[in-house]
């Protein structure tokens, strides 16, 4: 076996569950996790894969004894993440979509592959407010940026002390 990481290889999607797809790569079989089949949040591999489709892939990782080989396609794209490390920073007010709600907050695609984090504390002065009280989704809104660490791939947003106007795009 001649596989090595950071190698770029091509093969078919012969199967997909819940946590990824499996390539044929001629012989072999790599599965291709949810995590690195793009910068964007996929909720399921199908969304974005079909058995019989040919992909060209990164190898992230091979284990000879075992025979697992892990591939990634969103290593074939730019790193979103360090496209915006000099188009945001803390203290902007900047527009994003809600792509989704959790008990601790909403998720807002603030640009293409990069989601912040609206934690339910920073939604409102009230206490105790459930997030869809506040956000929807696929709602436009506008929020401060409260923490900015693209390394991390960490960015925290804040709706509090926010003119309401200001909110509604």
């Amino acid at each position: 076996n001649t596989l090595q990481a950071g190698q770029i290889v091509s093969g078919e999607v012969v199967r997909i569950a819940d946590f990824g797809a499996f390539i044929d790569l001629g012989g072999l079989d790599g599965l291709l996790p949810i995590s690195e089949i793009s910068w964007e949040r996929v909720s399921h591999p199908s969304d974005v894969l079909k058995v019989g489709q040919i992909v060209s892939t990164k190898v992230l990782k091979v284990d000879q004894e075992k025979g697992h080989i892990s591939l990634s396609l969103k290593q074939m794209q730019p790193d979103p993440w360090q496209e915006i490390e000099d188009k945001f920073e803390e203290g902007q007010v900047i527009s994003g979509t809600v792509r989704k709600i959790q008990s601790f907050g909403a998720f807002v695609q603030i640009y293409p592959g990069v989601d912040a984090l609206l934690p339910t504390v920073e939604m409102s002065e009230q206490p105790n407010i459930k997030p869809e009280e506040v956000v929807q989704v696929g709602q436009e809104i506008k929020a401060l940026i409260k923490k900015f660490a693209p390394k991390e791939h960490k960015i925290s947003l804040s709706l509090k002390g926010m003119d309401v106007s200001d909110l509604l795009g």
